[in-house]
């Protein structure tokens, strides 16, 4: 009976865990600073005061 893994690809996966746990690390973290700029952005959004006069007319049309 052929094993399911050599002893090559098992040592192969083992060197990529680290790796592949880094780049999930820096995903989140990414994701997380984006949420932050959004939020910082929205912030400086709300201190300005837009006249409902300046809002462009918009229609839907079907």
């Amino acid at each position: 009976m052929k094993p399911a893994l050599t002893r090559r690809q098992l040592a192969a996966l083992a060197t990529l865990s680290p790796l592949a746990a880094a780049q999930t690390h820096n995903a989140q973290d990414e994701v997380e600073q984006m949420r932050q700029q959004y939020d910082r952005s929205a912030a400086a959004l709300d201190k300005v005061e837009l006249p409902m006069a300046t809002e462009p007319a918009v229609t839907f049309r079907a």
